[in-house]
């Protein structure tokens, strides 16, 4: 076995793309490119949420969810708004995953797993 064939955290950091799905689960346009579970990125993210639980126990669990998630995204591509591309920013998928929850999902899944970032 190759030794890079086990090494996953640089795949995981140069990301993967998830093409979402709409809510009855078809196919779209719109893809978002994730850093993996594996990647520095996603693991400071949860330590972030971890700070916040611990310093506010009540605190909104779906939105610290969506923060940290939010942060695992690197770019997406085809999304839309009145027919003109909306851009990244965290603020904007903070708030796509807050109020299309099945996208949130969807993106926690593929994040999970490390198929999603291995290359041929």
């Amino acid at each position: 076995m190759e030794l890079d064939k086990l090494c996953t955290t640089k795949l995981h950091e140069e990301g993967s793309e998830l093409c979402v799905k709409d809510p009855l689960g078809n196919d779209t346009d719109f893809y978002i490119t994730l850093a993996g579970i594996d990647s520095k990125r996603f693991k400071a993210a949860m330590v972030k949420m971890r700070k916040a639980i611990l310093a506010n126990p009540e605190a909104d669990l779906d939105v610290l969810k969506a923060e940290a998630i939010a942060e695992c995204i690197l770019s997406w591509r085809g999304l839309t708004d009145n027919d003109k591309e909306v851009e990244f920013t965290l603020l904007r998928g903070e708030n796509l995953f807050l109020s299309a929850p099945y996208i949130y999902e969807q993106a926690n899944d593929f994040i999970g797993e490390r198929i999603n970032f291995m290359k041929d």
